[in-house]
């Protein structure tokens, strides 16, 4: 095997995506109970935007996030763009819950909300592990990773800005997923780029990558 190549069996894994990749390893986030048989690994939940204080999608959300093929829960969290605070909290609490119930990890959403969300998680499921996806702050990084249950998970500004690269010099690998979100970028070159910053051949970081994925997801067997 040449260096840099990636064994057939250590897939690139994308923990969270808004697009269907044909041959990729991911975890594609369904916004509704109805696209979930469409795909075959999903997360599923209420995004802070969409939160209400009643919520009235709870009873399907229970069903699709015991489904076999549901590896997390998620979108979900807290955002401070956004005005209806109580809702999100409500929202976000239910879901912690249902992910300690069905022992899935949870997708975060968070957006200048590190605190209130880590509280919350601590208090409602401790033991389920919280991936922060789309993380872009390197001033917030030490606290999160102080955390034991947290993992952050990075995408395409991870290719673009180099404070972010600089500060995930300092993460383990151990803690890390990638992914595309809803952006315009390959997984291959965040791999890629990961892989250099970290001074690694990407074969040795696509088996660490994958080895998280079945460790934190229960899902796939090491080779």
């Amino acid at each position: 095997m040449k260096q840099g190549s990636v064994p057939d069996n250590f897939p690139l894994f994308n923990a969270h995506t808004h697009k269907i990749v044909p041959n990729e390893l991911s975890i594609f986030q369904c916004v509704t109970t109805e696209n979930a048989e469409s795909v075959s690994f999903f997360s599923i939940g209420i995004h802070p935007e969409q939160a209400t204080a009643d919520c009235d999608a709870f009873n399907a959300l229970f069903t699709a996030a015991s489904h076999p093929n549901c590896l997390a829960i998620g979108e979900t969290g807290l955002d401070n763009r956004y005005s209806h605070a109580t809702a999100q909290e409500h929202c976000f609490i239910a879901q912690l819950k249902l992910a300690h119930l069905v022992r899935k990890p949870v997708i975060l959403h968070c957006v200048n909300e590190w605190d209130r969300c880590r509280k919350l998680h601590h208090t409602f499921a401790p033991e389920t592990a919280l991936i922060y996806h789309g993380f872009t702050k390197p001033s917030i990084l030490r606290n999160v990773l102080s955390y034991p249950n947290a993992f952050i998970s990075l995408g395409k500004r991870l290719l673009l800005s180099e404070p972010l690269q600089q500060a995930v010099k300092e993460v383990p690998l151990n803690r890390i997923f990638l992914e595309t979100d809803n952006d315009d970028c390959e997984l291959k070159e965040v791999y890629k780029k990961l892989a250099a910053i970290k001074s690694l051949p990407l074969a040795t970081l696509t088996k660490q990558l994958y080895q998280n994925y079945s460790e934190v997801f229960h899902h796939g067997k090491l080779a």
